[in-house]
């Protein structure tokens, strides 16, 4: 509706403007959960092209399939081989390790040069290249924002449908698979009495349709103001849904016939994380007919993923830095991005050392969850309780000509922040310490996850206390002034619908950035309020408007303010309702 980032947008429901609001901080709340994620995202990526990078012709055999390489131990054992054998050998069978893991943890990763998360050790060369390849790549598809990321998007999204599917097909037609699938489809209810299973269910939930990260409604600034998103959002979650259910049987199918392969138990053969993907899958693609084929195709799948995911992570960052400062940095967009990315991957490296492992694990661990939860909380209790749900509706009816259900209000105001305020707390009730595996991390590690958590939910009260200070009157009488919502979003406050698309279409099409009556446009224009043509880096808008009722898209004067740190958004407070000329 706003066309603004996901933190401008919360000035439109707030008395103030944003650096004065109380909840429009819950904005900024979201990058400290989306920062780990960036960096992370990209750490993951570098692990794909780690196994690609001794991606062997069809007719080789894959480095993982055997232990007779360099980086095995003693422990290496070729379960395959073990089968229906039996004999005396000088080793512990129980600690035995299986070619992929040891190549997954020894070779790409290289943990047994560290001896902790307080040793990371040397720096990879190979995972350091390929992160900085994954930046690279990142870098030139955002260049000129959703025009080059959307147009990579249509690649990146539609492909590993058809690798999933050909996995697929080729997972059930394996002998076993049918095992893998009934244990996949075989309900476990005692585990619903276990925190950290509906706890993970929420986060992957957040992490599949990028709930709380701030990206839908980055990419949603971009939609028409009349955008049927009521249809959008279910497509959105329908197609999630259906995918992971199209990727569970394509993962279990396999993991079924490696069961049967193995001669044991399915759930001993899968395992969680990032072990799934990169050691109990990579080892059953060992076990198929052309397994280098395969295996490509799935890793190339993993990394066309991860860099869709990649996108939307920074562009909600640009954007939202950018529409704080768009006088200096939209002209230059393109060289912000690039620093962006710089920082970033400078900022990644300490994940690319021997123990870089152990950081990634503290970093999605603590603050790429608990403040998830703190910001999507912050943000139903904002639209809600501070804004209004009958303005929040009726905005909404403003743009699809309908109003929301009983059942979205029902989730808005008690069901959807209530079952993750209970989650919350029940976390924190049951909070177990983080483990890579059969390491345990320090006590001062722990703290320091603690501490990063708690970092985002932070800026909730200091930015109240910054909008409290701030604020003229009594200091009893500042939260309730900052607390008020805005003027509320009628109709009436609108031009007309044929007014709003003629304005509209006298507007060349050129966005995110053009030039119009000798003006340079921002990349979102104002055409929603027609009074005011468009909201300029700093300005305060004065608008001129034709005698009669409604409002006509005319030029604007501009009147510099002196505090150039304000917010450029003045949709409200500048627009007011349509009225005859002449009247104040």
């Amino acid at each position: 509706m706003s066309a603004l980032s996901p933190v401008l947008a919360w000035a439109l429901g707030l008395k103030r403007r944003l650096p004065c609001a109380l909840l429009p901080h819950a904005g900024h709340l979201r990058h400290p959960p989306l920062l780990p994620r960036a960096l992370s995202g990209p750490v993951l990526q570098p692990g794909t092209p780690g196994c690609l990078e001794n991606q062997p012709p069809l007719q080789s055999n894959l480095p993982w399939e055997h232990c007779g390489n360099w980086w095995n131990t003693d422990l290496c054992l070729e379960h395959r081989a073990s089968k229906d054998g039996n004999g005396a050998l000088p080793l512990n069978l129980t600690s035995t390790v299986s070619p992929s893991e040891e190549y997954w943890s020894r070779y790409v990763l290289h943990i047994q040069g560290s001896r902790g998360i307080g040793s990371p050790g040397q720096i990879r060369w190979n995972l350091c290249l390929c992160l900085l390849l994954a930046w690279v790549i990142v870098f030139l598809c955002i260049l000129k924002g959703v025009k080059s990321s959307g147009k990579v998007v249509y690649f990146t999204a539609t492909f590993p449908y058809l690798i999933l599917l050909m996995l697929l097909v080729r997972g059930v037609t394996l002998p076993g698979a049918w095992k893998g699938i009934q244990f996949y489809l075989t309900p476990q209810f005692h585990h619903l009495l276990s925190s950290k299973v509906w706890i993970e269910a929420a986060l992957q939930i957040f992490y599949s349709l990028g709930v709380g990260f701030g990206g839908l409604l980055t990419f949603a600034s971009y939609n028409t103001f009349h955008q049927n998103i009521y249809r959008d959002t279910f497509i959105v979650t329908l197609g999630n849904a259906i995918t992971s259910i199209l990727a569970g049987f394509a993962i279990f199918s396999v993991l079924g016939y490696m069961s049967q392969e193995l001669g044991v138990p399915v759930d001993q053969v899968a395992k969680a994380g990032p072990g799934l993907a990169f050691v109990v899958y990579p080892q059953a693609m060992t076990m198929l007919p052309l397994s280098p084929f395969w295996s490509f195709l799935f890793f190339f799948m993993l990394l066309t993923l991860g860099l869709d995911s990649q996108f939307a992570f920074l562009e909600t960052i640009v954007t939202a830095v950018t529409d704080e400062f768009p006088y200096y940095l939209r002209p230059k967009k393109a060289v912000f991005s690039g620093l962006i990315c710089v920082a970033m991957y400078l900022m990644g490296l300490v994940l690319t050392t021997d123990g870089g492992m152990y950081w990634l694990v503290l970093l999605d661990d603590y603050s790429a969850s608990f403040g998830l939860m703190v910001a999507v909380i912050t943000t139903c209790l904002a639209v809600t309780r501070v804004y209004g749900i009958q303005r929040f509706c009726r905005d909404i009816h403003m743009m699809l000509g309908f109003k929301p259900g009983l059942y979205f209000r029902a989730c808005w105001l008690f069901l959807s922040p209530a079952t993750l305020l209970a989650l919350l707390v029940y976390s924190i009730v049951k909070y177990q310490p983080s483990e890579y595996g059969s390491y345990r991390f320090p006590a001062w590690a722990e703290l320091l996850g603690i501490l990063m958590g708690l970092l985002s939910c932070l800026m909730i009260p200091a930015g109240m206390l910054v909008a409290v200070l701030r604020e003229e009157g009594s200091l009893w009488e500042h939260p309730a002034q900052q607390c008020l919502p805005n003027h509320p979003l009628k109709a009436s406050r609108f031009p007309s619908y044929r007014c709003w698309k003629q304005s509209l279409n006298s507007m060349p099409k050129g966005h995110p950035t053009c030039e119009w009556q000798g003006r340079i446009l921002p990349r979102h224009v104002t055409h929603s309020l027609g009074e005011v043509t468009v909201p300029p880096p700093f300005p305060r808008v004065v608008a001129q408007t034709n005698p009669g009722d409604a409002v006509s898209v005319l030029p604007v004067t501009l009147e510099a303010v002196p505090e150039p740190w304000f917010s450029a958004l003045w949709l409200l407070c500048c627009s007011g309702s349509s009225r005859p000329a002449g009247q104040p």
